[in-house]
């Protein structure tokens, strides 16, 4: 199974994101991660996450 959204990271301190899986919350699996300043747009991902991974997060670190 996978997942798809749109992103936007724009700015001189943007920071990075990170999209994780895990079967059990306990133990996290990094499946996306993008940092930087990537204009002023939107962009689409697709993530394919490995069976059993039932659980997604997302986090965000500001550069600042």
């Amino acid at each position: 199974s996978g997942i798809s959204f749109q992103y936007h990271m724009y700015g001189a301190h943007i920071g990075s994101a990170v999209l994780e899986s895990s079967a059990d919350g306990t133990t996290w699996t990094n499946l996306w991660s993008q940092s930087g300043n990537l204009g002023d747009q939107w962009h689409q991902a697709t993530v394919q996450a490995s069976g059993g991974q039932t659980m997604l997060r997302f986090t965000y670190v500001s550069d600042v």
